[in-house]
């Protein structure tokens, strides 16, 4: 679930960042995952001092070596390439954890994009993906999921030639309509205003559900 907040100061909290370098049958596919702790919670806030030592929120993210992927007689994204094969592999093996390359190689290769990012898509050699952020209720509200964010790409060094990219909405949509009480569109909205708030923006000009970074420009 992808959680909006406002800007803020984020003295109150540290993160942690693992990466699984060879994930087993994906040596181009490294699964990351970023928790935040809390160094202080805020009384007011609603959270017990119990849990005041653990997480209290997560990014789940994937990132794809693109160019590794890449058949050596193509020179940019193709289908029925090596990209479509290893994410369907993946997708398979991670069923049970959602998994959803699949959709992730279908919008870098079957989308159109608009002409200043059409040579940043097919020459990436290395894709992001920020499947799943999520705050717990009251961590909400300060921007810290755009801070995580930012932190955890700013931590991969990523280089020249590498995209990052999100779903506003996605798979939390209805969940993101039925807590604020309006309908999907409407959240889907919000969400993408916040996320750009960032730097993503629509690259594509067929499909404005996927928003994408050039992390260079974070």
């Amino acid at each position: 679930m992808i959680e909006p907040g406002d800007e803020a100061s984020h003295s109150d909290a540290t993160d942690e960042t693992g990466t699984d370098e060879y994930m087993y049958g994906h040596p181009n596919i490294h699964r990351i995952t970023a928790h935040l702790r809390p160094n202080t919670v805020p009384p007011c806030s609603g959270a017990p001092s119990s849990v005041s030592l653990l997480p209290c929120g997560s990014i789940k993210a994937q990132l794809l070596d693109t160019g590794r992927m890449r058949n050596t007689s193509a020179s940019s994204f193709v289908p029925g390439h090596q990209f479509y094969i290893q994410c369907q592999a993946y997708d398979a093996d991670y069923a049970d954890q959602g998994a959803r390359l699949e959709k992730v190689e279908n919008f870098l290769v079957n989308e159109s994009f608009k002409p200043e990012y059409e040579a940043r898509v097919a020459d990436a050699n290395k894709v992001l993906f920020i499947e799943e952020v999520y705050l717990y209720p009251w961590m909400r509200g300060e921007g810290r999921s755009l801070w995580m964010v930012a932190k955890l790409i700013r931590a991969l060094a990523l280089g020249g030639e590498a995209v990052v990219l999100l779903q506003a909405g996605g798979v939390s949509r209805e969940v993101w309509s039925s807590a604020e009480g309006e309908g999907g569109g409407e959240g889907t909205e919000k969400l993408t205003r916040h996320w750009k708030k960032t730097g993503f923006s629509e690259w594509s000009d067929s499909d404005d559900a996927w928003l994408c970074l050039d992390p260079a420009e974070l």
